[in-house]
């Protein structure tokens, strides 16, 4: 009987053990999705300004020479 009520408690502790670390999982995945949303914001913001100062077909040396206007 103590067999089955031990084997009964690693269950329930493993089931725990694994809600944990799927709402660890979440909530890492948020943080990496916010960081994501961030970042397409200034590539947005940053291919909206390189496109009004160098046109739609800017280029590399492009984005250099806007990059070093604002030192």
């Amino acid at each position: 009987m103590s067999n089955l009520l031990e084997t009964y408690e690693n269950m329930v502790a493993n089931a725990n053990e694994e809600a944990v670390q799927e709402e660890i999982s979440k909530e890492a995945e948020a943080v990496q999705n916010e960081r994501v949303e961030t970042l397409t914001k200034y590539a947005a913001a940053a291919d909206e300004l390189l496109a009004t100062e160098f046109g739609d077909d800017y280029e590399e040396g492009d984005v250099v020479e806007l990059a070093q206007k604002n030192d």
